[in-house]
């Protein structure tokens, strides 16, 4: 395997990794925010709950006083002025009632405000009936015994009614803290389960990448090793085969350079009869050049001096494996004859017993005739 695809098989491991520890701390994350949702839910309408009661119970204390205030004073104008601000204060605290009442989810909390307006109900109509016997009638002492008698354990019982409904808010507000104390415990636990899986999932993906790249390595390395060796043994090969080619290359130089200087001229020819290679000699005796031999039949030379027979005889003994010796009247360049003593050996070579017919050919001079070894045909 190559380099990129063990980086590209790491890069997704790791990929893959990252992805799970993303998404666990966005799971925690969001459960956190649930639970801190939820308690800012619960405290925030509990805690405008019991705002909402502080204004109403402060407006109701200060009726309360304007109530007590109105039993002492005699200039009628500031008694209009703090029975106008009485009224506007109980039109306030009736609004702030039926704003708590519709922020009630509960029913517990319905009904501690449907006790907290049973008791605000007598309260209300006991001060207004001592007001009225004090402004409107100037009952002073009868106004006095309203107010002790009833408006008082009224007002008691009313206010009695508001703690309850405060008490309900901060109990709930208890409770909503205590949950959100176990909420932000399981989410710690859940946390740490998640954690702890998350690091078992990377250490499998450690160790699964970690192995396999380490056997990819191994392999590779081992390859590696294996090629070096097939190349080695491939040089040693081309060492010793280089320096057999050599050995044979100086060998070959060596018998060309005897054949070239031999005295005698020596043919090559194939099976066919067809020049494949002459010496010097050959060109001195038969006037033929290199150039002009080479390719050509060793019938270049025949002089047509012997019977067809005699050729027949010959080519049947070198056809037959054997060496034929004898001589042969040819005929050089410039048309002169000339004698020459032969001797064709037939040497197999190569593909198959196909024959390469090789001759040497040597001068032997005698009255007016110089003498010749090639194949004839």
């Amino acid at each position: 395997m190559t380099n990129e695809h063990i980086g590209l098989r790491l890069g997704i491991a790791f990929a893959v990794l990252i992805a799970i520890l993303v998404g666990i701390g966005e799971l925690g994350l969001h459960r956190m925010k649930e639970v801190d949702d939820t308690l800012r839910d619960i405290t925030g309408r509990q805690m405008n709950n019991v705002r909402l009661v502080r204004e109403a119970m402060t407006l109701s204390n200060r009726n309360s006083r304007i109530t007590m205030e109105l039993f002492l004073l005699q200039d009628r104008a500031q008694i209009g002025m703090l029975l106008a601000e009485r009224s506007e204060n109980t039109k306030t605290i009736s609004a702030l009632v039926a704003e708590i009442q519709g922020r009630c989810e509960l029913e517990k909390e319905k009904r501690l405000l449907a006790a907290v307006e049973e008791a605000r109900k007598p309260y209300v109509e006991s001060y207004l009936r001592a007001l009225h016997l004090l402004v409107d009638e100037r009952k002073h002492e009868a106004a006095v015994t309203v107010m002790v008698n009833q408006t008082l354990p009224a007002l008691l019982k009313y206010h009695a009614a508001w703690d309850d409904f405060v008490a309900f808010q901060k109990t709930q507000l208890d409770m909503a803290a205590k949950q959100s104390e176990v909420d932000y415990a399981k989410s710690r636990h859940l946390a740490f389960l998640l954690i702890a899986l998350a690091v078992g999932i990377a250490l499998a993906v450690a160790a699964f990448a970690t192995r396999k790249t380490a056997h990819e390595i191994a392999a590779r390395i081992d390859a590696q090793n294996e090629v070096t060796k097939l190349n080695s043994a491939l040089e040693e090969k081309v060492t010793q085969r280089t320096r057999e080619l050599n050995e044979a290359v100086k060998r070959l130089n060596l018998q060309s350079a005897a054949l070239e200087a031999a005295a005698n001229a020596i043919v090559i020819t194939d099976f066919h009869g067809t020049i494949v290679w002459i010496n010097d000699a050959f060109t001195t005796m038969t006037g033929y050049s290199k150039e002009e031999a080479l390719g050509n039949d060793s019938r270049l030379l025949k002089s047509g001096e012997q019977p067809e027979s005699y050729y027949a005889k010959l080519w049947s003994t070198i056809s037959a494996g054997k060496v034929w010796q004898g001589e042969i009247v040819n005929r050089r360049k410039d048309g002169t004859l000339y004698t020459e003593e032969m001797t064709i050996t037939p040497v197999t070579q190569g593909v198959g017993n196909t024959p390469i017919s090789t001759s040497l050919l040597s001068s032997r001079i005698l009255p007016n005739v110089s003498r010749l070894r090639t194949p004839c045909g």
